[in-house]
């Protein structure tokens, strides 16, 4: 507060260098502060928009867990105000849904995974519309774990496939219904010529044989089968197949498409219709075992068979062995062995992986 006559030291200068560098260095700081929480807003405003702007009802929740955030979806969507808590949902569920969805939740939320399931979402007209409703925690500790969701609308994809599934079962009801005609008739025709009585026979189990894997493929009362085991035990089960029937499955599961049901059918009912005929279940005593391993990328199906009458390599090739070859190798791209040993019947059947998923 008082002028000075003399110049400062070297001492006084220095402090004056070093007082103005921090007051340099705080009005920097504060500057930069400034830019970030400017940056910082309009960072979260494009985020809000951009929430705000996408079709699915986005969502957030504390631990707890306590919702506490929501897109503008939400309310657009359901003309009601975002839930607070897990209990405040069920204004938004359909009363069947709730329930079940909630138990699903509570699950994850004790030990926490992502979290997926499907459920009917109020719209703001009273209308429910399917949803699938998705969301991953940010940690595994259920105390800490912070949630993040959405809702997607998928009520006209839902409505297809409902529809696909109703055509897809009157489809195999008419097929069916085509299984039965033909093998009445094949029947009918045959019962009056005592000639082709045994080729008509034979006819009619191949068809049946049919039916059965066209059921499976295109079941009516449950979910589709893919599993070639399961389809093995269907195809088998008129000779006894289980634990300790005349024939045993057992091995991998492995998967295969529709396409592949019926050559796979008309295989192993042949062999079946063979080892019946002439081999191991041609006596109460024979047993026929079938294991399914997968080796790379083909699966190997053996076909083994015992205590039955010894067993000769056929002189000629048969139309049953036609049907065979043609089924594994041109329809399946894969190919069969025999080992026509005393004590009985080894097929050894490799197929492609690749061509059962086709």
């Amino acid at each position: 507060t008082r002028p000075r006559t003399e110049p400062l030291d070297t001492t006084q200068r220095e402090g004056m260098r070093v007082l103005a560098a921090a007051v340099k260095r705080r009005l920097e700081f504060h500057r930069q502060h400034d830019i970030a929480d400017k940056e910082l807003q309009a960072s979260a405003e494009r985020l809000q928009l951009m929430l705000d702007s996408v079709p699915d009802i986005a969502w957030s929740a504390a631990p707890g867990p306590v919702f506490d955030f929501f897109n503008a979806q939400f309310s657009a969507t359901t003309g009601l105000e975002p839930p607070k808590d897990v209990d405040d949902w069920r204004k938004v569920f359909h009363p069947d849904d709730f329930e079940q969805s909630l138990a699903k939740f509570g699950a994850v939320l004790q030990r926490p995974a992502p979290f997926e399931d499907e459920w009917r979402l109020l719209q703001a007209d009273g209308s429910y519309r399917w949803v699938v409703s998705r969301a991953i925690p940010s940690s595994d500790d259920p105390a800490t774990a912070r949630w993040f969701g959405t809702l997607t609308d998928i009520d006209d994809r839902y409505r297809i496939s409902q529809e696909r599934e109703l055509l897809a079962g009157e489809l195999a009801h008419r097929i069916k219904n085509i299984f039965s005609v033909i093998s009445g008739l094949v029947s009918l025709r045959a019962r009056d010529k005592p000639e082709h009585r045994e080729f008509g026979h034979e006819l009619t189990e191949n068809i049946r044989a049919l039916a059965r894997a066209q059921e499976f493929a295109l079941p009516l009362d449950r979910p589709r089968g893919d599993d070639l085991i399961e389809l093995l035990g269907i195809l088998m089960a008129p000779y006894g197949s289980g634990s300790g029937e005349a024939v045993r499955i057992g091995g991998d599961a492995v998967k295969f498409r529709r396409r592949a049901a019926t050559p796979l059918a008309l295989v192993f009912h042949e062999l079946a219709t063979n080892s019946a005929k002439y081999g191991a279940l041609s006596v109460a005593e024979g047993r026929v075992s079938i294991t399914v391993q997968t080796k790379g990328d083909t699966v190997e199906v053996t076909w083994q068979e015992s205590d039955g009458p010894a067993t000769q390599k056929p002189t000629g090739e048969g139309f049953g062995s036609r049907l065979i070859a043609m089924s594994i190798e041109h329809q399946l791209g894969g190919s069969m062995t025999h080992d026509w040993a005393e004590s009985g019947l080894i097929a050894t059947i490799s197929l492609p992986l690749a061509k059962l998923s086709e």
